[in-house]
This record gives C-alpha cells, structure tokens and sequence, in this order.
C-alpha cells in the first residue's frame, strides 16, 4: 500500500555529499544514514509513481470495460426481441400446420371410397406436413434454448455492470471528498496568511493539490539560506495552519533562477543553492508546528522548472506542495476488486 506521495527531480545524494565535502563535520556514518534515507525516499517516490500510473491504467480498463459491457446488452437485448419475433412467427406457423394436418386427415377420411391414386397422394402429403411439422417443433425447442442462454447471459452482463458501476461511482464519490477537503484546506490556508497577501505568496488548486508558492525575496536574503525572519514568520503561519491535518504529505522545492552560480562561492550550482533552501524551510516548519517530519520531504529544483521566462525574479522561489494522503484511496479499490 502506498505510504508517499512525493516528487524527486533531482538527487539528494549528489547534493548531501558535496555539503559533506564542504563543511566536513559530518562522520561517516551520519553520511551513510544520509544515503539510506535518500535511497528509502526514491524507492517510496518509485512506489507511489508506480502506483499512481497502476490506478489511472485501472481506472481507464473499468471504464472501457463498462463500455464493452453496454455495447454487449444492447446487442443481447436487440438478440432477444429477434428471437422473440422468430418464437411467434414459428409459433403461427406451428397453428397453420396443424390447421393443414387437421385438414389433410378430413380429407384422407372422407376420401375413401375416391380413387386409389388421390388417396395416395393426400397420404404422401399428410407424411410431408407431419415432417415439416416435427422439424418446426424442434426448431421451436432449440430456438426456446437459445433465448433462455441469452437471457441468463443478459442478466450475468447486467449483474456485471452494476458492480462496475458501483465501483466508479465510489471512486468518483472519493474524489469529489478529496477535491472538498483540499478546497477546505485552501481557505484554511488563505485565512492563516491572509496578511500577508501583495508580500509575494500565491496559492494555487490544481490536479488534487494545493501549491503555495513563496518569492525568495520574501524567505532569503539573495544568495542566502539563512532564512529571515520576514519569511520565517510566513512559513510558522503556513506550518501552524496544517499542523492537525493527519493525511496529508507536504513536499517544499526550492527553484531558482537560470543565473549560473558566482565561481568560488558558497554553493556550486543552482541545484544545491534550491535543495538549502528547501531544507532551510522543512526544518523552520517541524521546529514550529506539530507537523510529522516523516510527512514532509525536502526537494530541489535548481532552474529547470520556470514559471515566467521573461521575469527571473519570479523563478526564484520556493513551492510547498500540499496533497492527501492516497492510501484510503486504494484501500477502497482493494476492498472493491473481485476475488
């Protein structure tokens, strides 16, 4: 079952290693405990990835499946009424015979003292419609056969298509809870920063999730990780705000600007410069709310995802990423699949 719903774009290993190179303070075995959590986080990050595609692939069949399963009743249906036509028409045609066979037998009776040869003929007659006869009666039986399997298959496909109904319907029904609760939180959210409104903090629902998104200008002094207390003071809001909200996993990215890093500097490249930043950030909101670190990831960006080329200011920011928790999701999905 899925445990993460987390987004890795860069590695953390490469980016862990060289701070270790740089400040040299960290032993070899808080290096190597580093690494066991990058490697735990990429393999929850595959997991959930993994997952994800697994439920949009199930969900894309079921709804093919129902497709398949209407288009089959209503060919059963239009087989039904085809067959039922042919009951009947066989059923007249049934009547008829046994009119002709009434009325051959009259005429073999009351014939004969007639000519040989007219008696022989009614005779060799009435043996033909008693053939015909028997061959429309087992006609009628088989065709009786045949609409019975069809109406067992039409109800079999109908039982079926309830219990896929039944199923996209849950599946539905948890989404639009989803889509409630994160609307909820969102305003949740606005009220805790709404001071704060025109400082650069916008907030954004899209694809199930909540994006908060910061100016760097308001957290860093530029070229800084040092968080000041201007943006600390927005990130306890934010923090405070979600704190009691249980299912819920919260991933902070650091992005900056396409502006190579200053040779000689504190930091090698943008990717660093955005993993600081985030963590600057994850460790601000765990030290001032009550939110479970082990809900929280870390992750930077660097410059490869802009939201403005014209505007490098806007670039430099930092996203917390706000999304359910998915397991409840797929809970109902096992309890709903057949054995």
């Amino acid at each position: 079952m899925l445990r993460s719903f987390t987004v890795y774009k860069l590695s953390l290993t490469f980016a862990l290693s060289i701070a270790i190179i740089l400040s040299s303070c960290i032993t070899q075995k808080q290096f190597d405990d580093i690494n066991a959590t990058v490697n735990k986080l990429e393999q929850d990050n595959d997991a959930l990835s993994s997952a994800n595609h697994e439920l949009i692939a199930e969900n894309k069949d079921l709804n093919r499946e129902l497709e398949t399963l209407s288009e089959r009743i209503n060919e059963l249906i239009a087989d039904t009424l085809a067959y039922g036509k042919s009951v009947r028409r066989l059923h007249a045609q049934y009547d008829r015979m046994l009119d002709v066979q009434r009325e051959l037998e009259g005429k073999y009776t009351n014939g004969l003292t007639q000519q040989e040869k007219t008696n022989k003929a009614l005779i060799d007659e009435l043996a033909l419609s008693r053939t015909d006869l028997l061959n429309y009666e087992n006609t009628l039986r088989q065709l009786e056969r045949d609409l019975e399997t069809q109406r067992l298959n039409l109800e079999e496909s109908q039982r079926e298509l309830t219990i896929k109904e039944e199923r996209i319907k849950e599946l539905n029904e948890l989404i639009e809870m989803k889509n409630a609760y994160m609307k909820l939180l969102k305003s949740k959210i606005e009220e805790a920063l709404f001071s704060l409104q025109g400082e650069g903090i916008t907030l954004e629902q899209k694809q199930g999730k909540i994006y908060v998104r910061m100016d760097a200008s308001l957290l860093f002094p530029s070229g800084s990780v040092t968080m000041n207390e201007k943006g600390k003071n927005a990130i306890v809001r934010l923090a405070k705000s979600i704190e009691d909200q249980k299912d819920l996993k919260i991933v902070v990215e650091g992005h900056t600007d396409n502006d190579a890093v200053k040779p000689g500097g504190k930091y090698n490249d943008n990717w660093e410069l955005s993993v600081l930043r985030a963590t600057a950030v994850t460790k601000i909101m765990i030290e001032n709310s009550a939110i479970d670190p082990a809900d929280l990831t870390a992750s930077g960006q660097g410059e490869y995802h802009p939201v403005n080329e014209s505007d490098k200011s806007k670039n430099r920011r930092i996203e917390v990423i706000l999304s359910p928790d998915l397991d409840i999701l797929f809970s109902i999905l096992d309890e709903a699949s057949p054995e």
